[in-house]
């Protein structure tokens, strides 16, 4: 079996949130694993220069909601964390992008596995709370060029990944850790292992599709 993979661009916002299809699509990937949702400062360059890309509304080239997406996470001060990062982040979604990521046992470069690389990142218009969205699946579920480990750390984006030598990134740490979000990253495992991942689910599912579609 394999994944298939939309681009991630106008054209996917517009069949994956037809009632806010006009927000802005960003691609994040780079060698050195910069794009670690860090905050750099006003200038959109800079970005760029860490591996974000802007893949809808190109032309009118605004990245404000992108960098106060990671002023927020870097600089608020943890009295007001909770109430900031709820204003710019979709926590329930975030939390399945994470979780979704440690149960497959993914062992890519990844914002979920604790690295500034390959993920992208959606700001709708109606719903102005960013959410994550993956690529590279092709090593999961044991599967690819990294066997998968059933004893890796439940926060791997937060702590990295020794097997794949991903460090960690320090605003995921800070989010997934946080007194508020940690119980519910912890809720969202269960939900995940009870449900979508329990075993019962998982044999009726094995070897059904000859295409496997993952949505986050």
């Amino acid at each position: 079996s394999y994944v298939h993979q939309e681009v991630q661009d106008s054209d996917f916002a517009a069949n994956h949130f037809p009632t806010d299809a006009n927000g802005n699509v960003y691609r994040a990937g780079h060698p050195y694993w910069d794009a670690d949702l860090s905050y750099q400062g006003t200038n959109w360059q800079t970005y760029t220069n860490e591996g974000y890309a802007k893949t809808s509304n190109k032309s009118e080239n605004d990245w404000s909601d992108l960098i106060h997406l990671t002023e927020v996470l870097s600089n608020t001060p943890d009295s007001n964390y909770w109430t900031e990062a709820q204003q710019v982040v979709n926590v329930p979604q975030w939390l399945r992008y994470f979780a979704v990521f440690t149960l497959i046992g993914s062992q890519e470069t990844a914002l979920g596995t604790g690295a500034g690389d390959d993920f992208a990142l959606y700001r709708g218009l109606v719903d102005a709370r960013f959410q994550l969205m993956g690529h590279d699946w092709d090593t999961v579920l044991n599967q690819g060029d990294h066997a998968g480990d059933p004893n890796q750390t439940l926060f791997g984006a937060a702590n990295g990944i020794s097997a794949i030598g991903t460090p960690g990134v320090p605003n995921v740490a800070r989010f997934l850790k946080h007194p508020e979000i940690a119980p519910r990253y912890y809720a969202e495992l269960l939900d995940q292992l009870s449900n979508t991942f329990a075993p019962a689910e998982i044999s009726r599912t094995h070897g059904v599709a000859a295409r496997w579609r993952f949505e986050l």
